[in-house]
């Protein structure tokens, strides 16, 4: 047994856990009185809480059956991946006042049960009988101790060796512990009695500084390659050291030789399957952003969108994922009512950088909604406006040659620093404010009936981005897209979430081929 002379006002390891990193939002009505969850333009996603981690088997539950029905027990939505947020976003489909609140906060302790437990285990161990526990390389790790940490997010960036994720490079027992390790980069989160390594820092969660896809794969299948150290002396600092264990064997060294207690795991690899990382929320989706400008917004919210010679299909929520609109109850009717021959996982989301004044200084704000209807389509079952039916417009097609389009948009996210809420801009020049159409490429989906397809194949160059940027108007005329482009640019395509570079092959999944006899298309 191991002495607890020292420390034994400190808080104690009890436990490990792993699971994925999330933020929450909540679904507030805008106007109590209409509770019907369906009613997502009465809905906003509010930002409760931030860095939680949740159970690896929540999944998105669809709030509506085929029929268009509300499904009563429907409590999770993951967010469309933003890579200024660098990790998931669960919205939790119940407003957090008043009537709904304690389905709220039952769905949020829900989401938090059941997250693994990381077995208490040191290298060195008889692995025969007691194998080394397996974590997925790209999880979060939650340390559960026995009282408050008395230190704040701040204090480990000041001292981020306070606390150590470390890869074995060597035995510590016949190396020094600086050869011993390496460390493996993490953001380091106290909150309360826990503190949270993400293991995962990716986009705005960098700051600038280092990025990282996970933890490093484990080479074989049986020995512990990572190593988790808690300092149990106050060798970095006198406000945070713990206990030491009551196990002898879980109290070693870090990298800088200092007494810690410990967690020695193995980090999954490909021969793990899906324990060797925490599977995809869905697959990734090649992402276009789309030039184009906002020239007016009504009363009600409509805007106007000049396309800017991008003739692409807008694709709203209504009628292409959860389905047509109801004219008796202007709620949507399922997926069932879709008119392609499967619903689609994703519209089409709309994005501007909009300067806004705070104090003495112009701040740029990212404001992005989502594209509930293309009013130039049908969305509404058995509309006599639209002859030709749901997803179509008057002249039978999807309005991708319409040089201007009207959209309602749900869910307006975007604050400056001071917590304000910002919206989307218009001016009344002839191309409209700047602004993104965020869209996702789909190859082809097919209506289920009539011949007409979901189809971005004809306009793959509006998914390119590429750099320098070529002009959009040359002597006050459009430039048609994918031409004027400089012979050094480089071109890249954007996805829906970060890839595994490990799983790409630029030989036979990124192309790029010039056309070499007349007539023929360049592949890609």
């Amino acid at each position: 047994m191991a002495s607890n002379t020292i420390g034994d006002d400190r808080p104690s390891l009890l436990s490990t856990q792993y699971g994925r990193l999330v933020d929450i939002y909540a679904y507030q009505r805008i106007d109590e009185q209409r509770g019907d969850r369906r009613d997502r333009l009465n809905r906003r996603y509010v930002l409760v809480e931030t860095d939680v981690v949740i159970s690896p088997s929540i999944e998105t539950q669809s709030l509506f059956d085929a029929s268009g029905q509300e499904v009563p027990t429907a409590d999770f939505e993951f967010l469309p991946f933003d890579i200024d947020t660098g990790h998931e976003e669960l919205l939790i489909l119940w407003d957090n006042r008043d009537s709904e609140a304690a389905n709220f906060q039952d769905a949020l302790a829900r989401a938090q049960q059941g997250r693994p437990e990381l077995v208490a285990a040191f290298r060195g161990q008889n692995t025969a009988a007691r194998p080394v526990p397996v974590v997925p390389r790209n999880s979060a790790i939650v340390l559960n101790f026995s009282g408050q940490i008395q230190v704040d997010q701040t204090f480990f960036k000041i001292n981020p060796s306070a606390l150590q994720l470390l890869e074995f490079k060597g035995d510590p027992g016949l190396v020094s512990p600086i050869d011993a390790f390496r460390s493996i980069p993490a953001r380091i989160i106290p909150k309360g009695r826990q503190i949270i390594l993400d293991t995962t820092i990716l986009g705005g969660e960098a700051q600038g500084g280092q990025l990282s896809r996970g933890m490093p794969a484990s080479t074989d299948n049986v020995t512990a390659n990572i190593r988790l150290a808690v300092p149990n002396r106050g060798a970095v600092s006198r406000l945070f050291y713990i206990r030491q264990d009551d196990v002898e064997d879980l109290n070693g060294v870090d990298s800088f030789g200092r007494q810690s207690v410990i967690r020695d795991f193995r980090s999954g690899n490909f021969n793990d399957g899906l324990a060797g990382m925490l599977r995809d929320l869905s697959p990734p989706m090649i992402v276009g952003n789309i030039p184009m400008g906002i020239t007016g917004i009504d009363a009600e919210g409509i805007i106007t969108l000049n396309k800017r010679n991008h003739f692409v299909q807008v694709r709203g929520t209504y009628p292409f994922v959860n389905g047509a609109i109801s004219p008796d109850t202007g709620f949507p009717l399922g997926t069932a009512s879709v008119p392609t021959i499967k619903a689609l996982p994703l519209g089409d989301f709309l994005t501007q950088t909009v300067p806004v004044q705070v104090g003495a200084v112009v701040e740029d704000v990212e404001v992005r909604a989502e594209i509930l209807e293309n009013l130039e389509v049908g969305t509404i079952r058995d509309d006599p406006a639209f002859p030709s039916g749901v997803g179509l417009a008057v002249d039978g097609t999807l309005g991708d040659t319409l040089p201007v389009v009207r959209v309602r948009v749900g869910n307006v996210r975007g604050t400056d620093s001071m917590g304000n809420p910002v919206t989307f801009v218009a001016n009344s020049s002839p191309l409209g404010a700047p602004c993104s159409l965020r869209t996702f490429y789909y190859e082809d989906v097919p209506f289920g009936s009539g011949g007409s397809s979901v189809s971005d194949r004809a306009r793959r160059f509006d998914f390119l981005q590429i750099q320098p940027a070529p002009p959009e108007t040359l002597n006050g005329l459009p430039v048609p897209p994918g031409t004027r482009i400089a012979p050094n640019s480089s071109i890249s395509l954007e996805f829906s979430e970060p890839m595994d570079f490990e799983s790409i092959d630029n030989t036979t999944n990124y192309l790029l081929s010039l056309p070499s006899l007349p007539g023929q298309a360049a592949g890609g």
